[in-house]
């Protein structure tokens, strides 16, 4: 299903490059989207995720590798912070909407751009 994404996706649009690098990193890091987009009420590090499945509230780092072929975690996050440029504080995942402010990208947001090319 990724790759079905970056066949319809604009790797150009900020939220879509987000959703692009979100959708990567969660399949080949195999992490649910809970684990990459936490609530607001919830403080996050964009190195440090809350919460993981075995380490649950404590959270974990998470470690991605280079891939080969069109779903690449790598190339996918460096494409998006790139296009986004969210500064340290801000998510990993937020992107810039057509006034240039940095959202953070929502697991609805995300789930809402998937489903329209799914």
């Amino acid at each position: 299903m990724p790759d079905l994404l970056h066949c319809h996706l604009d790797p150009s649009n900020h939220l879509d490059a987000a959703c692009l690098a979100l959708s990567d990193s969660a399949l080949w890091g195999q992490a649910r989207l809970g684990e990459f987009l936490p609530d607001s009420r919830r403080k996050f590090s964009p190195r440090y995720f809350p919460v993981s499945k075995t380490a649950r509230e404590n959270g974990e780092d998470m470690f991605l590798a280079k891939q080969s072929g069109i779903s690449d975690p790598i190339a996918s996050l460096n494409l998006h912070l790139a296009l986004n440029s969210p500064h340290t504080s801000a998510h990993l995942f937020a992107y810039r909407d057509s006034n240039g402010i940095l959202i953070p990208l929502t697991k609805r947001k995300f789930l809402a751009r998937c489903n329209s090319v799914w």
